[in-house]
């Protein structure tokens, strides 16, 4: 995490900055910078599919602005996800009745911003391509 970056949501700023280097170093890499994609497992993939499907949001595009690589694309053609949560409502439910002693699940993260805002499900509307 880059010094003075609040984990959340630097982590997403992260993996924005790290798709931003390799599109931008494509070339010295032996890269083609139109054949961006992320993979991750549990918190990677769901980081990837934030990253994806609501990296132009303002909650994740205003930092980092004055990075080295910040004019280049942090858009990937693919994700692939393995066991990832992409909707956080559901998992703090499943949680809650699942786990019911642990304090993450107690209730007390329902409608706290965090949770709302880390769900790319809603952005997946948006942004994934629609057949």
């Amino acid at each position: 995490m880059k010094p003075g970056v609040k984990t959340w949501p630097g982590a997403v700023y992260n993996t924005k900055a790290a798709v931003q280097f390799l599109r931008a170093e494509a070339a010295e890499l032996g890269l083609d910078e139109e054949r961006v994609g992320l993979i991750g497992d549990s918190a990677g993939a769901h980081l990837s599919a934030l990253a994806a499907l609501a990296g132009k949001e303002p909650l994740f595009s205003g930092d980092y602005l004055t990075a080295r690589h910040s004019v280049t694309s942090a858009e990937v053609k693919a994700v692939i996800g393995f066991y990832g949560v992409y909707d956080m409502q559901a998992q703090c439910e499943h949680d809650q009745m699942t786990r019911p002693r642990d304090r993450i699940t107690t209730g007390e993260h329902r409608g706290q911003p965090g949770l709302q805002e880390g769900n790319p499900v809603p952005f997946r509307r948006r942004r994934a391509p629609q057949k």
